[in-house]
C-alpha cells in the first residue's frame, strides 16, 4: 500500500473503471447477447416471440453458419434427418421474413415467420452448430454458438406445446 491505502484504491478503480467490462465480454452488447431478455419473458407470449425473431441472424450469416454446418458438422454428425428439406424450408424462410419485415409482420404467440418454435428450435442448433465449425476467431466461435445453442435449449424445453 503506498500512501496510505488511498493511491491504491484510487488505481484499482481507474482499471476496474476502464476495463471490466472487455473483462467479462459485455463490452459490446449487441454482439455478444443481444437477447438478454429472452430468459425473462412470459412463454407463449408475443414479446417473447419478437425477441427471438431479432436473435436471428441476419440473412447472409444465416445462410453461412447453415452452409458451414452442412459441409463440415453434418458429415461429421447428421443431426437433421432431412438436410435438403430443411435447407428448403430455411430459403423460404428467409424469403419470409424479408417480406414481413418490409411490412412489419411475421410474428405471431405461435409462430416466427411461418415456422413454429420447434422448427426455430432446429435452426437455433444449426446455427449453433455451423458457427462452431465457422472460420470466426476461437473466441468469437465459442461465444456464437454458445449463445445460439442456449436458445436451442429454450426452445426445445419450453415450446407451448412442452407446457401443457
Amino acid at each position: 500500500m503506498r500512501n496510505g491505502g488511498n493511491t491504491d484504491l484510487t488505481e484499482a478503480q481507474e482499471v476496474l473503471g476502464k476495463s471490466i467490462l472487455p473483462m467479462f465480454g459485455l463490452d459490446n452488447e449487441s454482439a455478444t447477447y443481444p437477447f438478454v431478455d429472452l430468459w425473462g419473458l412470459p412463454h407463449g407470449s408475443l414479446a417473447r416471440a419478437q425477441e427471438l425473431a431479432k436473435a436471428l441472424p441476419s440473412d447472409t450469416q444465416s445462410l453461412s453458419f447453415f452452409r458451414y454446418y452442412r459441409d463440415m458438422a453434418f458429415v461429421i454428425y447428421p443431426g437433421l434427418v432431412q438436410l435438403e428439406l430443411f435447407e428448403e424450408e430455411l430459403n423460404q424462410f428467409l424469403v419470409v421474413r424479408t417480406a414481413n419485415d418490409a411490412a412489419g409482420e411475421g410474428v405471431t404467440e405461435q409462430q416466427v415467420h411461418g415456422q413454429d418454435f420447434h422448427w426455430l428450435g432446429l435452426l437455433f442448433a444449426v446455427l449453433a452448430s455451423g458457427a462452431q465449425s465457422s472460420q470466426m476467431q476461437r473466441k468469437e466461435r465459442e461465444l456464437t454458438s454458445q449463445v445460439y445453442g442456449k436458445v436451442h435449449s429454450i426452445l426445445r424445453s419450453r415450446t407451448p406445446a412442452n407446457l401443457s
